[in-house]
């Protein structure tokens, strides 16, 4: 099975790498990461392939959860004057599909839609 790479990382590192020191697992690990980076959404965390879809089976539920080290944190803030309080939850997005049943979109979806684009 070949893994899609989006052009531009492909673009980035190439197919080699002809540098010594990087042996070939550092060159797969690097550029994993940079595929994940890629297509991780800097606003809500979600996949780019599920977050920027048009598909109007997909929705998002809004729901929270709690760092008990920040609210640890907020605490000491509020027991101290003068120290800045914050926040201990954090807001992101769940993806859910309206038709019951039915999956959200996987990254080879997104990947043969932006193959299909760029033919078009």
């Amino acid at each position: 099975m070949d893994i899609l790479i989006p052009p531009h990382t492909r673009e980035r590192y190439g197919d080699e790498l002809d540098l010594d020191a990087i042996t070939e697992s550092d060159r797969k690990l690097k550029m994993a990461w940079q595929i994940l980076n890629d297509e991780t959404c800097k606003q809500c965390g979600n996949p780019i392939w599920i977050c920027r879809s048009t598909n109007n089976n997909i929705g998002f539920n809004v729901d929270s959860t709690t760092c008990y080290a920040q609210e640890a944190i907020d605490t000491y803030k509020k027991n101290n004057p003068g120290v800045d309080s914050g926040t201990a939850k954090t807001f992101f997005a769940k993806p859910f599909t309206y038709v019951d049943g039915t999956t959200l979109p996987s990254r080879q979806d997104y990947m043969e839609l932006q193959a299909r684009s760029v033919e078009e």
